[in-house]
């Protein structure tokens, strides 16, 4: 995975006399299935292990791994920040919190979703803490997508029905059943208002989400 490096307005002259912008390669070590960016907390005075520079906030990007690990790197220098162990197979998909929190939610095909604190309170002597272990999906875990409004976290797996949970609680609110197939993606509308649902079935569902409804269906 490549990232750009970032350059001040008054740069294109001087990245021009080297060459043009550089680029970063993020050495993962292993087969990269999920990425997910997020704008990290600028370090304030009296951090003793700050992750970004002092009053400056930065872009992080999470990578979820084929043997089942999660590194997060900071873009603009590449170094790696964290390592999240918990995972037994590959993680298929990611998902920072919208509102900017330090939370992150993984998918994997061990078919669990997790919930990861990677605020400093949220660091023990174990590594950073693992907040949730979601388990309720029988088959492989393909997507996770937080709602805007941070209230709610659907999954879709190898499954004809969806899985909506409360991000407030860490509990199941229900199943979105109507696919005829394996739903395979999953997203929301940026008021949080609506969540679409995507399978194999060539069919997209429009749900209601605070009910269960069926608005209607995209067929093709």
């Amino acid at each position: 995975c490549k990232t750009s490096e970032r350059k001040s307005r008054g740069g294109k002259a001087e990245a021009r006399s080297r060459g043009g912008a550089k680029e970063k390669t993020l050495e993962c070590g292993q087969i990269v299935w999920g990425l997910a960016f997020s704008s990290w907390p600028a370090a304030e005075e009296g951090d003793t292990d700050p992750t970004c520079a002092l009053g400056l906030p930065c872009l992080v990007l999470a990578t979820g791994l084929n043997d089942g690990q999660i590194k997060v790197w900071e873009v603009q220098t590449g170094h790696l920040l964290f390592n999240l162990l918990g995972h037994q197979d590959v993680v298929r998909d990611l998902s920072f919190a919208p509102n900017g929190s330090p939370i992150l939610v993984s998918a994997s095909r061990d078919k669990t979703l997790r919930v990861w604190d990677l605020s400093r309170d949220g660091r023990s002597g174990q590594g950073w803490r693992q907040v949730q272990v979601l388990s309720g999906h029988v088959q492989w875990v393909y997507c996770c997508s937080i709602s805007p409004d941070c209230s709610m976290l659907c999954s879709a797996a190898g499954e004809k029905s969806a899985l909506l949970w409360s991000m407030r609680s860490y509990t199941l609110i229900r199943r979105l059943e109507g696919h005829q197939s394996s739903v395979v993606s999953c997203d929301f509308s940026p008021d949080s208002a609506l969540l679409v649902t995507a399978s194999y079935d060539a069919c997209v569902i429009m749900w209601d989400p605070y009910t269960g409804e069926q608005l209607r269906t995209l067929r093709y």
